[in-house]
C-alpha cells in the first residue's frame, strides 16, 4: 500500500467529510476553525464555524455549551466579516443557551464575553 503525505489543514478542511455525525468531529471541525481564524482567514473559517455548528446542533443539540460557544464564535467572525444583523442574532442566540449554566462555569464566562464583544461594539 502506497504512503501519501496529507497536504495540512487544507486537505482536513476541504477533502474529508465525516459519514456520521460525532461530537468529536464537531468539536475537532471547531478547532481547525479556530486556528482558520487565528490566522485571518475570516471567510474560510465562517464556514467551518458554520459546519462545525450544524454538527453540534445534530449530535448534541441546540443548548449545549459546546453548541453555544460555537454559536458564538460563529458570531464573532460574521461581526468580523461586517455581518453585524446575523452577528447579533448569534450572539443572543449563545447567551441564551447558557442561562442555565451555573454563573462563573468556563463555559458561560466565555459565551458571556465573546458576545459582550460582539453585541457592544458598533
Amino acid at each position: 500500500m502506497e504512503r501519501r503525505p496529507l497536504s495540512g489543514a487544507g486537505f482536513l478542511a476541504s477533502d474529508w467529510r465525516p459519514k456520521r455525525n460525532y461530537p468529536h468531529v464537531a468539536i475537532r471541525r471547531f478547532n481547525l476553525a479556530m486556528m482558520v481564524c487565528d490566522a485571518g482567514d475570516l471567510p474560510r473559517a465562517h464556514e467551518l464555524f458554520v459546519e462545525a455548528l450544524a454538527a453540534h446542533e445534530r449530535s448534541l443539540g441546540d443548548d449545549h455549551p459546546y453548541t453555544a460557544l460555537t454559536r458564538v464564535s460563529l458570531a464573532n467572525v460574521l461581526h468580523r466579516l461586517g455581518e453585524t444583523k446575523a452577528a447579533f442574532a448569534e450572539a443572543e442566540s449563545a447567551l441564551r443557551a447558557v442561562e442555565g449554566q451555573p454563573e462563573g462555569s468556563q463555559f458561560r464566562t466565555r459565551v458571556e464575553h465573546v458576545a459582550k464583544k460582539v453585541l457592544n461594539e458598533p
